[in-house]
């Protein structure tokens, strides 16, 4: 899934979380962790790009083809849910951070599911064993049937991004 998405899941979630809890903090740390996870996405994308280019594919939220060379994305790792899953055990009170982790699970899991990758694609460790190629983690990114053509309207350029002007079609004489 792409950032904007992201941002919008996250958004829902984190409101719908702190409504039937009743915890501001919870809600708020869902949603921070729903979309704060993609800035690991920068080293990605600046190491392909460069600068200037790699924030201008970041700045438009993903939308922008083709993919980067490396996907290191230190945060998009199944590893880290033990260690989520015991911090919150340990903190148990702390509600910030059970949302926090709520929202950076939901997260790993839209994107296993969007993203199209192999089985292992979000484990870090696969992606090291693969030299962190995105040809090699996910050698099928963009297969037919998956990502916004899904659904029917929604468009894959950037909300931000120019759009071509269309020619009415000329009345025909009769």
């Amino acid at each position: 899934m792409n950032a904007a998405g992201h941002i919008g899941v996250s958004a829902a979630g984190g409101a719908l979380i702190g409504l039937a809890t009743g915890s501001i903090e919870m809600g708020t740390g869902f949603f921070l962790s729903g979309w704060l996870v993609d800035l690991d996405h920068i080293p990605d994308f600046v190491g392909t790009w460069g600068w200037r280019k790699g924030f201008r594919h970041l700045a438009c939220l993903g939308f922008q083809k083709p993919h980067p060379r490396s996907v290191y994305l230190p945060l998009h790792a199944y590893e880290w849910v033990p260690l989520c899953g015991l911090a919150v055990w340990w903190y148990s009170s702390n509600f910030w951070l059970l949302g926090a982790v709520l929202g950076y699970l939901l997260h790993l899991l839209i994107d296993q599911v969007t993203n199209a990758p192999r089985q292992l694609s979000y484990f870090f460790f696969y992606r090291l064993r693969k030299g962190f190629s995105h040809a090699a983690v996910f050698p099928n990114p963009d297969p037919p049937g998956s990502g916004p053509e899904v659904v029917p309207g929604l468009s894959t350029q950037s909300p931000f991004a120019p759009r071509p002007v269309q020619e009415e079609a000329p009345l025909r004489k009769e």
